[in-house]
């Protein structure tokens, strides 16, 4: 979700400003006002796209798995260089909101529903990047599973490591 050159999208500005106050304030104090004003939009339009702060969270996800599968571009016919491809991709992507994503991975632990909510949103953005790597191919669900488990490792060292790149 790099500012992007073409008009953004609704869901887009909404992520960016969530992700932006996550990182500003920390995750358990963004309000959806707070989100609303952020994103320069009535907060009565974003109350009915999201209820609580917690249902940003899939609207996020759905953000950084576009933006990485169109950052990625064509993939490789190779799928192991594709998922390969996908998961930096994502990475790049997570990189340019580091503090947002950081501060609600710290949350989680702490928050049930966001932790529910970040569990559902990891696996389908792990279906999504196994549909862009097969794409017509009916792969089967412990693909998508592996992959979710592999992406986890590498996110909580993503998280642990304080390098730039």
């Amino acid at each position: 979700m790099p500012p992007m050159k073409k008009k953004q999208t609704a869901n887009a500005k909404i992520a960016q400003a969530a992700l932006k106050l996550a990182a500003k304030k920390g995750w358990p104090e963004v309000t959806l006002t707070a989100v609303a004003k952020e994103a320069k939009m009535p907060a009565a339009a974003l109350k009915k796209i999201c209820a609580r702060p917690t249902d940003l969270i899939p609207l996020i996800g759905e953000e950084i798995t576009r933006e990485s599968i169109a950052k990625a571009g064509k993939v490789s016919a190779c799928v192991h260089d594709a998922l390969f491809d996908l998961l930096m991709a994502r990475f790049d992507i997570l990189q340019t909101f580091r503090e947002g994503i950081v501060s609600i991975a710290e949350a989680a632990p702490h928050d049930k529903e966001l932790a529910r909510s970040l569990a559902h949103t990891v696996m389908k953005a792990m279906d999504a990047t196994v549909d862009a790597a097969c794409p017509g191919a009916r792969m089967p669900l412990p693909l998508s599973l592996g992959l979710s488990a592999v992406y986890g490792f590498a996110f909580v060292s993503w998280c642990r490591d304080k390098t730039p790149d």
